[in-house]
């Protein structure tokens, strides 16, 4: 419930900056820079176009961050009931950071699997709102070209990517909040935004290539056996086969550096959405009076 509420607030306090980060991954050297995106968005669609795709991603991550924060602590209990990645020394009765980035990943890929489809309408909805205007017609008009299966389109670098990218955000947060305790103090507010701040920016650093693809198979699954143009009258993404075929094809015809394009603004999105997020956990946490371990 903590993550749930927290993933929202954080969420949609950052989507005009997510929204440019979506269009600036898929779509690669077509883009500009951040503020010449976000001035076309405002120009061409208005208040509403900085939000496009918000309300699917409120849905999907309501439960995907509460099921990252369940399944995570339910994992670390398991693991210290086990008696397995124990850290050593002043931290002995803990979990080491491996063991951390361990229980995050597995958070990470099982919250993903179960939310994928509303994954891929957000998507849909930030790229191509003349077409899809709602989250029921971007459904329909994934399943209508690409079946059920497209539902699913490009879930398979996603679980890639989910394991590094969450798991390192839980563990470089946990790591730096336990040694702030351990050498500093408790931790104030200040220090928790900081501390989800740094976690934030190592997960999307540590995937940011595969999220370029697997945002990019998103987008096959409405393209699906067609050659049609985009919204600015540009070919669509080509297809990909799998996430080595995409990383391959990428770097072999657009540059390496198109599979870091858009990591300014992503990082710039999840480094406040993921500082806010972890603060209004911790503060749910202890006004519902839910420990972790």
């Amino acid at each position: 419930y903590a993550g749930a509420i927290a993933g929202i607030i954080s969420r949609t306090f950052c989507a005009p900056i997510e929204m440019v980060s979506t269009v600036m991954m898929c779509r690669g050297d077509e883009c500009s820079t951040m503020t010449d995106e976000l001035s076309k968005t405002w120009k061409k669609e208005g208040f509403r176009g900085m939000f496009k795709g918000n309300g699917a991603n409120c849905l999907k991550v309501a439960p995907s961050r509460g099921t990252q924060f369940l399944v995570y602590e339910f994992v670390k209990r398991k693991m210290l009931l086990a008696g397995v990645g124990l850290a050593v020394g002043a931290q002995a009765g803990s979990l080491h950071a491996g063991a951390r980035l361990f229980a995050g990943g597995v958070a990470g890929m099982v919250a993903a699997a179960i939310v994928y489809p509303l994954e891929v309408v957000k998507t849909m909805l930030t790229l191509y709102p003349d077409r899809c205007k709602s989250i029921p017609d971007a459904l329909s008009m994934v399943y209508k070209s690409s079946g059920f299966r497209g539902l699913y389109r490009g879930l398979g670098p996603t679980l890639v990517a989910m394991f590094p990218y969450v798991g390192v955000e839980f563990m470089v947060y946990e790591t730096l909040k336990n040694r702030w305790e351990m050498y500093i103090g408790p931790v104030g507010t200040m220090a928790l935004l900081l501390l989800g701040a740094a976690g934030g920016a190592a997960a999307q650093a540590s995937a940011h290539p595969l999220d370029v693809i697997r945002r990019r198979m998103q987008m096959q699954s409405l393209n699906a056996g067609s050659s049609k143009k985009d919204d600015d009258g540009k070919e669509e993404t080509k297809r990909y086969k799998n996430m080595f075929a995409g990383l391959y094809s990428v770097g072999k015809n657009e540059g390496l550096h198109v599979l870091f394009k858009g990591l300014g603004p992503a990082c710039f999105e999840k480094i406040p959405s993921t500082a806010i997020g972890y603060f209004i956990y911790e503060f749910l946490k202890v006004s519902l009076k839910v420990s972790s371990v």
